[in-house]
């Protein structure tokens, strides 16, 4: 009975531990994108030669 009461501690602790680091990776990349959205650099003139859009 104490190994299974062991391996269910043992588990818990895993999956509380991969959460939390589940949850900072998607933090992280959560912020990076919109960091990217937001900041979008002008095309320089030079580059509407080679558009099919005019």
């Amino acid at each position: 009975m104490k190994r299974t009461t062991r391996n269910n501690m043992l588990l818990g602790k895993t999956a509380s531990l991969l959460s939390a680091v589940l949850c900072a990776v998607l933090f992280v990349c959560a912020n990076t994108n919109s960091c990217f959205m937001i900041h979008q650099p002008q095309a320089p003139d030079e580059l509407r030669k080679f558009s099919k859009l005019k």
